[in-house]
């Protein structure tokens, strides 16, 4: 008996003196709660800053209050610190400075000196050679010139230089009597006028004369008797109307053709019947044909007008003067 008391002591002893656990509502010991936590927020505190360098894992909402007050400069210093730097600074300051300065120093110098030394003088040397306007007239004159200088050559070899003689009472040419430049289509490239017949010629009713033109060589522009005025008076003539154009004209009698140079060819642009009073086959009264004739020729200058026959006194002292001249100044320019 003694010794089962002595037994029931020892317990009440043993568990009066450790003391009872205290409990919350739900049965609970509240110590397991505290130690809970305490391990709880040893890991948050432990964790969080490893979870915090991870800037996607830290800003959860979801978390305790604890660790957004204590992760959130962590988060905002890392990457915006740490991350920004490395992406901005690096590869847009060095790396495109490098290509920039790289690109610049290497390709502009080639691009620049390529073109300005070696193209530049070539584009402004060639065309000053070729395109001098005095040099290219000049060798243009002299390439005409010379090809008209051979007609005339073989024509003075020819017929002979032009002369005068005597018949009885009148005076008349032979020989290479006229020689003159005219400008028939008023394109700049004068036109070589040659008037000519033999002394056995003399005091005949015929002359001759040849128009010779100059495209990239010698062309025969017109070739036929100079025609005459009626009996034995073959003349040569050449007339330039107020609005500029000019006119051959070849006489046979009273009828007269006025011709005209028109894309290298000569060709009959008026023809005139002063007998009959028609003009270009249109009939009219002897009043209106004057009027018309006299209207068409006002105001016109007159650049060849030599008569083979009948020389007026002095004239062919003149006309052979003109002649010469003018070889003169082809071989002026030919040289």
């Amino acid at each position: 008996m003694k010794k089962m008391i002595c037994v029931f002591l020892c317990l009440f002893l043993l568990l009066g003196g450790c003391g009872a656990p205290a409990r919350n509502n739900s049965g609970e010991s509240l110590s397991t709660d505290s130690s809970k936590q305490e391990e709880s927020s040893a890991s948050q505190e432990t964790s969080k800053p490893e979870e915090s360098s991870a800037p996607q894992e830290t800003s959860k909402p979801e978390e305790s209050s604890a660790p957004q007050e204590t992760s959130k400069p962590e988060e905002s210093s890392a990457p915006q610190e740490g991350s920004k730097p490395e992406e901005s600074s690096s590869p847009q300051e060095t790396s495109k400075q490098e290509e920039s300065s790289a690109s610049q120093e290497t390709s502009k110098p080639e691009e620049s000196s390529a073109p300005q030394e070696s193209s530049k003088p070539e584009e402004s040397s060639a065309p000053q050679e070729i395109s001098d306007p005095e040099e290219s007239s000049q060798s243009a004159n002299a390439a005409w010139a010379s090809a008209y200088l051979d007609i005339i050559e073989g024509l003075l070899a020819e017929y002979g230089e032009g002369q005068t003689m005597t018949y009885q009472v009148a005076e008349g040419f032979y020989g290479l009597v006229v020689v003159q430049l005219v400008d028939f289509d008023g394109d700049g490239q004068p036109e070589l006028f040659c008037g000519f017949l033999p002394e056995e010629m003399a005091f005949q009713n015929e002359a001759y004369q040849r128009i010779y033109g100059y495209d990239s060589g010698l062309i025969t522009l017109f070739d036929e008797s100079a025609g005459h005025t009626g009996g034995v008076h073959p003349v040569s003539r050449v007339k330039q109307t107020k609005d500029g154009t000019v006119y051959l004209i070849q006489l046979d009698g009273r009828t007269e053709d006025y011709w005209v140079l028109s894309d290298g060819k000569f060709s009959v642009d008026h023809h005139v019947v002063r007998d009959l009073y028609t003009w270009d086959e249109e009939q009219l009264s002897k009043e209106a044909f004057e009027v018309w004739y006299n209207d068409f020729w006002a105001d016109a200058t007159t650049l060849i007008d030599t008569s083979y026959f009948a020389v007026k006194e002095g004239k062919g002292v003149q006309v052979l003067s003109d002649t010469q001249e003018t070889i003169e100044y082809l071989r002026k320019l030919a040289n």
